[in-house]
């Protein structure tokens, strides 16, 4: 269920001003969601993921900014996690399914929360998400691979990949 309205603001506080606020008002539209059941995403278009038969939404949405605690994206000072909830209900409701992440975004934060955001917000079909390992130096061995990709699997909760 989306309630959406409309709230008027006075554009400046001073006694002047507030004379003729009702000519200088600035609207702010807020959108306000509730969901009690599964979200059912909207029909987005699909396409093939180069040649693997996988049908992807032509849209991906990339979640480095989610817990990025560089300061490059202002996680901790300008938004939350919360909002970053928000943004994901908001994706998954607008069919927007096909979520790219990696092990070093946020230090491995992003995919912590997306990971809870799945199990949180649970929708029909379940979002496809696309991480990436990072060979740093001092990981360079074949073990590497497999050893991040269950330390993904963890921090997003997902019992597989593939």
């Amino acid at each position: 269920m989306a309630l959406s309205t409309t709230v008027r603001v006075p554009a400046a506080s001073s006694t002047r001003a507030r004379s003729n606020a009702a000519s200088r008002q600035r609207v702010i539209a807020i959108k306000a969601t509730a969901s009690v059941q599964p979200i059912t995403p909207a029909v987005i278009e699909q396409r093939e993921l180069g040649q693997t038969g996988l049908q992807v939404p032509v849209i991906g949405v990339g979640a480095w900014s989610w817990g990025d605690r560089s300061g490059y994206w202002g996680y901790g000072k300008e938004y939350s996690r919360e909002a970053s909830l928000e943004a994901y209900k908001a994706l998954v409701e607008a069919g927007l399914t096909f979520i790219d992440t990696a092990e070093v975004y946020g230090f491995g934060l992003s995919e912590t929360f997306l990971g809870e955001f799945i199990k949180e917000v649970p929708s029909t079909p379940a979002p496809l998400i696309a991480t990436k390992y990072a060979p740093q130096p001092w990981r360079l061995s074949a073990a590497s691979v497999p050893d991040a990709c269950r330390a993904s699997l963890k921090r997003l909760q997902l019992e597989q990949m593939g």
